[in-house]
């Protein structure tokens, strides 16, 4: 599994998730919310070098063939 190509996806669902729990403190869930926007940003940097470096990138959820299975594909047009 090709890990940043996944936490695009990853990082905002469990920010939602987290951000759920401190429901009676809006300020805990905003600070939530910048920390999961700046991991974001992080791990966009860190996609697009590993893109520019290593090419295309291609992660396979389960490891099922493309018609049937969940591909996750990052390359520098994406």
């Amino acid at each position: 599994m090709n890990l940043p190509v996944i936490m695009p996806l990853v990082i905002p669902l469990s920010t939602a998730i987290l951000s759920l729990l401190p429901w009676r403190s809006p300020q805990i869930g905003r600070l939530l919310s910048v920390a999961g926007t700046l991991l974001l940003l992080a791990d966009a940097v860190w996609l697009l070098a590993t893109v520019w470096q290593d090419g295309i990138q291609v992660s396979t959820i389960g490891n099922w063939p493309a018609p049937v299975g969940i591909v996750f594909v990052a390359d520098l047009f994406s």
